[in-house]
């Protein structure tokens, strides 16, 4: 939606750093999105407001910059701004805040201990900064938990070369912890085995996700739904009945279809309107008759394979033993110099993934620009007129 980058140098080819969010469709049939602000660099407010009843969620997303960037914001100015965007919000829905902050908060409790009532959180990363001693002074005052280490989801968020940490979160306030029903962490790796498809250049970050009981109970949304479902529903096409729009009743209606279609052509000439009411008994009879195809079981097959088209069985072996590596070295709970040999062996592997990976796409590179110089290339014939 909005890049909240504010001081981009004159200099630069295209914008970089800030934050930016992506809206799923499916979501936007049933919700309103909306920015509410960006005027604090690393902040994006968005607003998602039901269509169909007072269902509302005030969401910001957010980055700070290591203390140690160039591009490093004041913390404390970074989360007091936060607070008053808060408070500004806080009346009009659900709010939760969510992004790479680059704090790192160790044992630090987010909440007072004796007065809250919050579940504990379990800790992988013990390791504390400047930045995330304010980012827990901020929770306790604005009265937010993250939900890191409140789940199952006992995992690093940030994996690199240089290190592992926990520095993206996900925070909503106290009373909203009891609505989230579940909290994961994805790793690149797992990630990338999932969809089937490896990028240029492998982030560092995980993906954070949370599950959130929404409690909607509307006619008029069941109603939406069913239609949105019924856009996007398919057909196992190849399981037509011999009957289809061949019996009696589905006969009679459609002779009933076409006598209404050249009235409505003929009295108000509306093409648009015949052809709804036509579609209209297609649809019908297509939800009656045909079977749909059942994607919540996972099986849905890709149209398209998502690996480079220089995707081969050394790429594929070498990756599995990167993500081999690192799961080692995540959960290794053995001595530091065991976590330090395990990471070595990680970076190993990873570069050399990385290595071969630029390898096979530069020969592939080569080998289609060849192939368009071939078909480009006309032999030059050489005509001489006259005589001899």
């Amino acid at each position: 939606m909005e890049i909240t980058e504010k001081n981009l140098n004159r200099n630069a080819i295209r914008r970089s750093g800030g934050v930016g969010l992506l809206v799923k469709l499916d979501l936007l049939d049933n919700f309103d999105c909306d920015i509410l602000s960006s005027e604090y660099e690393g902040v994006l407010w968005i607003k998602l407001n039901s269509k169909v009843n007072d269902v509302c969620f005030c969401i910001a997303v957010c980055y700070l910059p290591p203390a140690e960037s160039t591009r490093s914001l004041e913390s404390d100015v970074f989360f007091q701004n936060l607070l008053k965007d808060i408070y500004t919000y806080q009346n009009m829905g659900k709010i939760m805040i969510c992004g790479d902050f680059n704090s790192r908060v160790g044992y630090n409790l987010d909440y007072i201990e004796g007065v809250d009532l919050i579940k504990p959180r379990t800790v992988v990363d013990a390791t504390e900064n400047h930045q995330g001693d304010v980012f827990i002074n901020f929770l306790c005052d604005v009265n937010f938990a993250m939900l890191n280490g409140r789940f199952n989801d006992s995992d690093f968020t940030c994996i690199s070369g240089s290190g592992r940490s926990v520095v993206d979160y996900i925070c909503v306030p106290y009373e909203d912890t009891e609505s989230i029903l579940d909290f994961k962490i994805m790793s690149m790796s797992d990630l990338i085995a999932e969809i089937g498809y490896v990028p240029e250049k492998i982030p560092d970050h995980s993906l954070l996700y949370c599950d959130i009981h929404v409690p909607i109970c509307d006619a008029k949304y069941n109603e939406k739904s069913d239609h949105a479902f019924n856009q996007r529903r398919k057909y196992k096409v190849s399981d037509i009945p011999n009957d289809f729009l061949n019996t009696e009743e589905i006969t009679s209606k459609v002779h009933e279809t076409i006598r209404n279609i050249e009235n409505s052509m003929r009295i108000t000439k509306d093409v648009q309107n015949a052809y709804d009411s036509f579609q209209s008994l297609i649809i019908c009879e297509m939800n009656n008759r045909l079977p749909s195809i059942n994607y919540s079981n996972g099986n849905m097959k890709q149209k398209k394979s998502l690996y480079k088209p220089y995707w081969n069985e050394t790429l594929s072996r070498q990756w599995d033993q990167a993500c081999i590596a690192e799961k080692k070295w995540l959960k290794s709970k053995g001595s530091n110099s065991v976590k330090r040999y395990l990471k070595e062996a990680f970076c190993a592997e990873r570069k050399a993934f990385d290595r071969l990976n630029r390898k096979f796409k530069r020969r592939y590179q080569q080998e289609e620009r060849q192939k368009l110089e071939d078909k480009l290339y006309t032999p030059r014939i050489n005509v001489t007129f006259g005589d001899r």
